[in-house]
């Protein structure tokens, strides 16, 4: 880990030194991702538009593009995590030319494997899926007039708030259902991992309420706006598509066009699904499940509020 912060660092620099004047290009392509469903209880609410921002500079000359597009980097059969179909892409980018990918509002969103193919192939038919529009942009965008316009950013700390679990006798009876599940079953199933997961995020739980602690979180919220030509809202949390729509919808509406809107999940931290208002009827692990994984407490209606709250109050000021 350290080793890869290293790198991000000595990227970053470099491409500080390497700054110049330039104009971006951006748009929603024509293609839409096809390999990819909703999993969530037959959903079918889903983004499956590639976005894509050429970059050239002063001379004409492509000097790097931003793409995005929703969809989780889950293939394997038995959900080990794989960004393997992004490798794809990978193979588009160099030192002089990258291509910079964004995770989109796609955490309820999986690749579909319609045919069945061996995971090789369908590995390479997915990642062609989002590559293949992205060079067909990339070879009919040209240069356009230099781009004058002030940046504008903002980084915040921001209390989240979360599930509150004080009932410590509560707490003690899921201990020891888990702990006696824990216990009665082979050290060959699968299921004592998760069952351990579960009864650790209990004791978890236990602590901070005999402590007297807080459950919510305090996260990092952030935007970058580069005039009122292009936005990235970066969010600490695995975005769902409803909240990211929600997201778009709060720039679309002070001006911003929507190919040049960036919602970026996965970022600065990563702290669990945070889960839209409209998903809580229906539970499930993006609800609540994944929180177990994650070691915090589960999220709450206002928890989605509270970020969306924040980047409405800052979009005023754009």
């Amino acid at each position: 880990f350290a080793y890869v912060g290293e790198r991000c660092a000595k990227i970053a620099k470099q491409a500080m030194d390497r700054a110049c004047y330039g104009s971006f290009r951006f748009e929603i392509l024509p293609e839409k991702l096809i390999s990819c469903h909703n999993r969530r209880r037959g959903r079918d609410v889903i983004d499956r538009t590639i976005r894509a921002a050429a970059f050239h500079d002063q001379n004409g000359e492509l000097r790097g593009v931003i793409c995005t597009a929703a969809c989780h980097a889950v293939v394997c059969t038995d959900y080990k995590l794989s960004a393997d179909w992004l490798s794809v892409l990978n193979r588009m980018s160099g030192d002089e030319v990258p291509y910079l990918y964004f995770q989109g509002r796609g955490a309820d969103i999986d690749p579909e494997d319609f045919y069945k193919f061996p995971i090789d192939e369908f590995v390479e038919r997915l990642g062609t899926e989002l590559v293949n529009p992205i060079k067909r942009f990339v070879d009919r965008t040209s240069a356009g007039d230099l781009l004058e316009a002030d940046l504008k950013w903002e980084y915040e700390n921001v209390r989240i708030p979360m599930k509150q679990m004080n009932d410590q006798s509560c707490l003690q009876q899921s201990i020891q259902k888990y702990l006696n599940e824990y216990l009665d079953l082979s050290p060959n199933d699968i299921q004592k991992h998760y069952k351990l997961r579960k009864l650790e995020w209990y004791r978890h739980m236990l602590r901070i309420a005999k402590a007297s602690d807080s459950f919510d979180i305090t996260v990092p919220l952030q935007y970058l706006a580069i005039g009122k030509t292009a936005v990235f809202a970066f969010v600490p949390f695995e975005v769902l598509t409803l909240t990211g729509n929600k997201l778009e919808d709060i720039f679309a509406k002070i001006g911003f066009e929507r190919q040049a809107i960036y919602i970026c999940g996965y970022s600065n931290i990563v702290e669990g699904y945070l889960a839209p208002r409209e998903e809580f009827e229906f539970g499930g692990y993006e609800v609540s499940g994944a929180a177990h994984v994650y070691n915090i407490s589960e999220t709450i209606p206002e928890s989605e509020e509270t970020i969306l709250n924040w980047f409405s109050e800052k979009a005023q000021k754009l």
